[in-house]
C-alpha cells in the first residue's frame, strides 16, 4: 500500500502497552480495510514492540505528572510530527495524551486536520462531589469543542456527556473482543476450590490488593493473577502482590503468571470458573468482556464500565469499590454456588457478549464514522 499523506490517520496514545494490548486489533482492522494507519506513543524499554511495525510508529513522550517543561516538549514534538506527516486526522486515545494534546491551539495544526478522540474511560468519575473529579470533568467539557468527534466505550460516559452538552459530535462506540474468545471451552467439571482469574495491571486502582485481602477470608477459592507492573505506573504494587501471594494465609492458592500472550491467556481462561476485577475506575474493561465471551460469570465492582457488563445475579455479582470485606463475602457466595448455577451465569455472560461486545461490531461503527467524516481508505 502506498502512503498517501492526505488519507493517513495518526493514532496517538501515551504508552506502548496501550497500543499492544488494546489498540492493535483495531489498527489491524482499519489497515485491512485500506486505511493508512500510523501510531505515535512512548516506546517500551527496548524500543517498539515488533507487532507494531506495520503502523510505522513514531516516538512521543507525554509526562504522567505535572511537568510544564515536559508538556511543552511533547507539544513541540507532536506539532513536528503533524507538519511532517500532514495526516487527515489524529485519533487520540487515553486521557494522558488526549488532555495534553487538546491544549494545543488548533491554529498550529496543519490546515484541515480532524481531531478524533476515543474515551476509553474518563479520568474522572461522575457525581462524586470530589474536587479532583469536578476539575477533570469540567476540563473535559471545556476541551470537547477541540475535537471533531468523541467516541465512547462506556454508555455511562456517553449519556453523561450528552446530558452536559459536550460540544462535539458524540458517538457511542462500545468495546468488544475477537471471535476467538467465544470459542474458549466451558470450564471443566469443578472439583475442589472455585478457580478464579484476575487480568490487569498490577496497580493499586485495579483493586488487586483488595482482592488478595478478600481472598484470605474466602478459603475455598484459588486465584490466577495475570498481569504486571509497567515502568510508567505510578501506583504499582507488584512487590506487594508477590509478598501477599506468598503469605501464610494465601500460600498455595495464588499463582502470579505475569503477562501472557492472547493464546496463553485463553488457555488460562479455559481452566477457571470465575473472572474477577475489583477495579476503582474503568472504561469498559476488555478483561471482563473476554470473560463474558468465554462464558464465565463475572465478579466486579459497582463502578462505571464494570457495572455495564453485569446483571446482578444473572451473569455475576457487583460489590462496592474499595470494600475487601464485601468482596470476600461475594467470593464465598460464588464458591457456594452449584455447578448448574455457574453454568447458567456463564451462558448469560456469553449471550450478552455475543449481542453487544463482538469486536467486529465496534470496528464497523468506527469505520462508518470515519467515512461520515470524509476519511476514506488509502490508495493502493
Amino acid at each position: 500500500m502506498s502512503r498517501s499523506l492526505s488519507t493517513a490517520i495518526l493514532h496517538l496514545c501515551a504508552v506502548e502497552i496501550t497500543a499492544t494490548t488494546l489498540l492493535r486489533p483495531q489498527l489491524v482492522a482499519l489497515q485491512q480495510r485500506g486505511f493508512d494507519i500510523r501510531l505515535a506513543c512512548e516506546p517500551g524499554q527496548t524500543g517498539f514492540d515488533p507487532s507494531l511495525a506495520p503502523f510505522d510508529p513514531v516516538e512521543i513522550r507525554y509526562p504522567r505528572k505535572v511537568d510544564l517543561i515536559g508538556v511543552a516538549k511533547a507539544s513541540e514534538r507532536v506539532l513536528s510530527i503533524l507538519h511532517e506527516m500532514r495526516p487527515a486526522a489524529v485519533h487520540l486515545h487515553t486521557p494522558a495524551a488526549a488532555l495534553q494534546f487538546r491544549f494545543i491551539p488548533r491554529s498550529l495544526f496543519p490546515k484541515g486536520t480532524k481531531i478524533l478522540y476515543t474515551v476509553h474511560g474518563f479520568a474522572h468519575l461522575w457525581g462524586t462531589g470530589k474536587p479532583r473529579d469536578f476539575i477533570l470533568e469540567r476540563t473535559e467539557r471545556l476541551l470537547a469543542h477541540r475535537t471533531d468527534v468523541m467516541y465512547f466505550q462506556s454508555i455511562e460516559d456517553f449519556e453523561n456527556a450528552e446530558r452536559r452538552r459536550y460540544s462535539s459530535n458524540l458517538v457511542y462506540l462500545g468495546n468488544g473482543v475477537g471471535d476467538e474468545w467465544f470459542e474458549v471451552p466451558p470450564p471443566p467439571v469443578r472439583r475442589g476450590a472455585l478457580k478464579a482469574i484476575f487480568i490487569g495491571r498490577l496497580v493499586r486502582e485495579k483493586g488487586i490488593l483488595d482482592l488478595l485481602e478478600a481472598l484470605a477470608h474466602a478459603q475455598d477459592v484459588e486465584l490466577c493473577v495475570v498481569g504486571a507492573q509497567a515502568p510508567s505506573d505510578r501506583d504499582g504494587v507488584a512487590s506487594e502482590v508477590a509478598r501477599l501471594a506468598g503469605s501464610d494465609s494465601l500460600k498455595g492458592r495464588v499463582r502470579c503468571v505475569g503477562l501472557l500472550s492472547q493464546s496463553e491467556l485463553r488457555e488460562e481462561m479455559s481452566a477457571v470458573d470465575l473472572v474477577i476485577l475489583p477495579s476503582y475506575r474503568e472504561g469498559v474493561p476488555r478483561s471482563l468482556i473476554e470473560g463474558l465471551a468465554a462464558g464465565r460469570p463475572i465478579l466486579t465492582t459497582d463502578t462505571r464500565g464494570c457495572r455495564e457488563l453485569v446483571a446482578e445475579g444473572t451473569n455475576g455479582m457487583l460489590v462496592p469499590v474499595g470494600r475487601p470485606d464485601q468482596l470476600a463475602r461475594a467470593l464465598r457466595k460464588m464458591a457456594e454456588l452449584g455447578t448448574d448455577d455457574l453454568i447458567a451465569m456463564g451462558k448469560a455472560s456469553k449471550s450478552r457478549a455475543s449481542s453487544f461486545h463482538r469486536e467486529q461490531l465496534i470496528f464497523n461503527r468506527l469505520i462508518s464514522s470515519y467515512e461520515a467524516e470524509g476519511l476514506g481508505p488509502a490508495s493502493t
